[in-house]
């Protein structure tokens, strides 16, 4: 691939001239080649300035292109699983102009979602949800009596979850509906299990596509007459794919079944589309791609370049080795006590890279597992639940981690802890392992610790200043309390400061040295309906607390795409909004703070 530098008119020469997608319908395969490269340079520029999902992306380009082209959006509606490859959808479908927005406020997704186009028929962030919801879109065309066609795009890494095969146990009869399995031999770290490997190792000789398409074409010339003409068809039909190759799992199921298509030749894929739609039972074509394509960095190293930060095209993505985040803090310490500890094990949602568990991966490959869905709770397991990138996510609506706390805290017997350090992380850990019983939760967010706060490790809750008005909140937004503390201190006598480190249940010590406040403000960087605070309030009520309580956090609604602190002004969760609703509504204040203009 040539230069990433963007020269604008040149380099984008056919994608800038594609208004609508019979534009794109009218291009010579040759001239679709040149888009692919056009839209690769396009993902690689945008993705190393704004960051996002690149090597997903990149594999998809020709897929996409041949869907575009086959295919008739809006009204054939395509489904694609988890978003991560959508990047090449959304250039096709009017959003090229627009496309040096991604990832920021207002700007185009980083995920597929119909509220931004009419092309996006579902929306997606997670894995293995296409096929559940190709299925039911299938089913209301039947029920319409349209005659479009449902089209699902689901990764080899996808076909791993549960969710996935209740559909496919019950798409069998849909004759409109297609999936494309897409094969590259990843999901974001490399696939496990023994499905995947069954997938992996299925092969057909390729040539039946073309020889049952001949065939169709064939009987359909010979005189035959009735009933006997469609058994006649296919039986043969039947017996030719017997022949071709033998039966497995998606033909037993009742699908007609064509894998290793090559994902990036896009007349291929045309013709295996085509073959899709000559079938009467549900179609499933495998098409093997390469993650990365076209970038030879994540072509190399598909794990690190899945999701990137800005970067340098030239350099590529710098490798920043030691540098601490609460996952790498935390996969540290889960490996140092598993060296200790052959009870100890590691479930992960096959993000080991990202959330700090590559290292436990390679040293304890015994006691890591991917993708299991516990009940833990009834049976008073011991299991800790290690929530990675909890609060506000600049990912979107499909990616906030701001509703767990809601209802992790209808589970009786839960623990649930928020540190806000690297020390109280490590030490947390190491509580919930030996000291907890159990279900437990130990929430901490995707950047870096607040660095503000020391030797506090071991306390559930502590204080920092005296005074009648308390300030209270957990986790990172804490920082914005600190700030505020400094600036209102300048004018007024103390604030008192009160982290929350243990979160729930709320401790009786903790109610106790609230009682003996007046006023009580409370910031939450979670949702409001059944969080902390409403929880606290309660308590507070029970135990006949007199002062008054202020509660700021999020309104039932979902976080668009946005930077972390655009999304605390847009709650009013950052330190000016904090400082102006304290001014605002606290009597102390009013009576003792005086203005100077």
């Amino acid at each position: 691939m040539k230069s990433f530098k963007d020269n604008k008119g040149e380099k984008y020469k056919i994608l800038s001239n594609i208004k609508s997608l019979e534009d794109l319908k009218k291009l010579s395969y040759f001239e679709l080649d040149e888009l692919s490269g056009e839209i690769r340079r396009k993902i690689v520029d945008v993705v190393s300035k704004n960051g996002g999902h690149l090597a997903s992306n990149l594999g998809a380009v020709e897929l996409t292109i041949a869907i575009h082209k086959e295919f008739n959006s809006p009204k054939d509606k395509i489904v694609w699983d988890t978003g991560h490859q959508g990047y090449a959808h959304k250039l096709i479908t009017g959003r090229f102009k627009n496309f040096d927005t991604l990832k920021k406020k207002d700007g185009v997704g980083a995920f597929i979602s119909p509220f931004e186009s009419e092309h996006d028929s579902f929306i997606a962030g997670h894995s293995s949800i296409s096929l559940s919801a190709a299925c039911g879109i299938a089913r209301s065309e039947i029920l319409k009596k349209t005659k479009n066609r449902v089209l699902a795009v689901i990764g080899d890494g996808a076909l791993t979850g549960g969710i996935a095969y209740e559909a496919l146990n019950n798409a069998y009869d849909l004759e409109n509906l297609i999936i494309i399995l897409n094969c590259n031999d990843m999901s974001i770290s490399k696939t496990v299990g023994s499905f995947y490997r069954y997938i992996a190792n299925i092969r057909s000789n390729k040539t039946y596509i073309s020889m049952n398409i001949g065939l169709k074409k064939f009987l359909e010339k010979v005189p035959l007459v009735g009933n006997f003409a469609k058994k006649t068809l296919t039986s043969s039909k039947d017996a030719l794919k017997k022949i071709v190759y033998k039966s497995n799992f998606f033909n037993e199921l009742g699908y007609s079944f064509l894998n290793f298509v090559d994902g990036h030749n896009i007349k291929e894929i045309v013709k295996a589309l085509r073959w899709a739609k000559t079938v009467e039972k549900p179609a499933i074509i495998q098409v093997i791609t390469k993650k990365g394509k076209g970038y030879i960095n994540a072509e190399k190293d598909p794990e690190l370049y899945h999701g990137v930060l800005p970067f340098n095209v030239c350099f590529g993505v710098l490798k920043k080795e030691g540098e601490l985040n609460f996952s790498s803090v935390f996969g540290k310490e889960i490996v140092d006590l598993a060296k200790d500890d052959r009870r100890i094990c590691a479930i992960t949602a096959a993000m080991g890279k990202a959330t700090g568990l590559y290292e436990f991966q390679k040293r304890f490959k015994d006691r890591y597992f991917d993708q299991l869905i516990h009940d833990v709770s009834i049976l008073n397991l011991h299991v800790i639940l290690a929530i990675d990138r909890a609060g506000i996510s600049e990912e979107g609506p499909t990616h906030q981690g701001v509703f767990d706390v809601c209802f992790l805290t209808t589970i009786p017997n839960i623990k649930i802890y928020a540190p806000a350090t690297y020390a109280e992380l490590r030490f947390l850990l190491k509580k919930a392992i030996y000291k907890e019983e159990g279900l437990v939760a130990l929430r901490y967010p995707k950047g870096e610790e607040l660095k503000k706060i020391s030797g506090h490790e071991e306390d559930d809750f502590f204080i920092i200043g005296k005074g009648p008005v308390a300030l209270i909140s957990y986790g990172l937004l804490f920082k914005e309390i600190l700030k505020v503390k400094d600036n209102l201190e300048r004018e007024y006598f103390n604030i008192s400061c009160i982290k929350i480190t243990k979160i729930f249940p709320i401790e009786e010590k903790l109610i106790e040295k609230l009682k003996l406040y007046k006023e009580i403000f409370f910031f939450e960087e979670g949702i409001k309906n059944g969080g902390i605070g409403e929880h606290l309030f309660l308590k507070l009520a029970e135990n006949n607390f007199k002062g008054k309580f202020f509660l700021k956090a999020i309104d039932s609604t979902f976080v668009k795409q946005m930077s972390y602190f655009e999304a605390l002004e847009e709650f009013k969760l950052d330190a000016k909004s904090i400082e102006e609703k304290i001014l605002r509504e606290s009597d102390i204040l009013k009576k003792n703070f005086i203005f100077e203009k």
